[in-house]
């Protein structure tokens, strides 16, 4: 006889399809090297991308519960289940991660996915943010690269906690993350962007280098020194008297276009965490970063494809779009259900029954990956 049984997918075959294309879990393991355990370092970081992506903010020891109706050897990997994602397996995955460098782990993995999804980056932004915790994070050992849980200058508005700080540069028209840096909570942007900016031209090489766009807190004497051999833009403090009284006088037809979209003139020049500790919330930085990644891939492709074949979804007012936001696409996978088909102790059937014209239209022009997720083999 047959038994039947529902496993919620939702929008988490979406996620689970980029990372397939940009290979995340091979990517991760290949950096971080082979390991005895069940769940691969690469694995337990796409069920913690899963996790961030599903917006419900659940503490690590919570992850099995969340996963546990949700087709985790579709997501994730042939042979697992909820209970291989418990708090020890996923905390050690965060620990392989501190130890293989968080910095260039996140690269390696944005390396490959910007040249699987072609996207170009004559145009970089640099910016930071800082996340609050909760925790004491004393009496950890010194020497070791670990950033300093402490206070700062606060951009969650939360200075009565300690933080870390999160450095990104992202591409110009996407918002596509490329690389990322955990830094310590007291971490300055005067002084800490000049240091990004050559450790990202560092790991370019020989390539292109791209103009990078700052807030005016990269504006100083010393980075004027600093990255005199790089390309870069930002708007110089109006406190500073020359600043205001060049802004004043340079006339339109003075500047020349630097790339599309962008005239200057040239000037001659002389959110909340609680883990064990530091390793961890550096390593649980990057997988934010990683969902980043992924939500951000995700949308590009998506509003290229419907440009590309002319075509629109409903948004949230029921208007025709090609621009969707990915998280108004997220809330209309809301509901969506993997049936299950169990004849003895196999399943004859997997089949996605509740998907309108919408999704299949989403899901297809996402790419193979992830119709694979919506159509897995029986």
């Amino acid at each position: 006889m047959n038994r039947y049984e529902t496993r919620r997918i939702d929008h988490l075959g979406i996620v689970a399809g980029v990372c397939r294309e940009i290979g995340l879990i091979e990517q991760i393991d290949q950096q971080v090297g082979t390991s005895e355990r069940k769940v691969s370092c690469g694995q337990a970081v796409q069920a913690l991308v899963l996790n961030t992506l599903g917006f419900t903010s659940r503490a690590l020891y919570l992850v099995p519960d969340y996963m546990k109706n949700r087709p985790v050897d579709v997501l994730i990997g042939d042979g697992l289940s909820a209970e291989d994602l418990n708090d020890d397996t996923l905390g050690r995955g965060l620990d392989d991660l501190y130890r293989a460098g968080v910095t260039e782990v996140f690269a390696g993995v944005a390396d490959r996915a910007l040249r699987v999804y072609g996207v170009e980056h004559r145009f970089v932004h640099l910016d930071s943010s800082s996340l609050h915790v909760h925790g004491e994070y004393e009496g950890f050992e010194e020497g070791q690269q670990m950033i300093t849980i402490t206070e700062g200058f606060s951009k969650d508005h939360r200075p009565d906690l300690k933080q870390a700080v999160v450095t990104l540069i992202t591409s110009q028209a996407s918002l596509i993350p490329m690389w990322l840096e955990a830094l310590s909570g007291n971490s300055n942007d005067r002084v800490s962007f000049p240091k990004t900016v050559q450790a990202y031209c560092q790991h370019l090489g020989a390539a292109e280098q791209p103009y990078y766009v700052m807030d005016s807190a990269g504006y100083s004497e010393d980075n004027l020194k600093a990255m005199e051999k790089v390309y870069w833009l930002t708007r110089v403090p109006e406190t500073l008297k020359q600043a205001r009284q060049l802004v004043v006088e340079t006339q339109p037809a003075e500047m020349t276009e630097l790339e599309e979209g962008y005239w200057g003139i040239e000037i001659a020049s002389a959110h909340s965490l609680f883990l064990k500790n530091p390793a961890r919330i550096m390593a649980l930085i990057m997988v934010m970063g990683l969902a980043l990644l992924a939500y951000a891939l995700a949308e590009r492709q998506l509003r290229l494809r419907l440009k590309q074949e002319n075509v629109t979804i409903p948004s949230q007012t029921g208007k025709a779009t090609q621009t969707p936001t990915m998280r108004w696409v997220f809330q209309m996978f809301e509901g969506i259900d993997l049936l299950l088909v169990w004849q003895d102790d196999q399943i004859i059937l997997r089949q996605v029954p509740n998907l309108r014209s919408d999704h299949w239209l989403i899901i297809r022009l996402l790419g193979p990956e992830v119709e694979k997720c919506y159509s897995p083999p029986n």
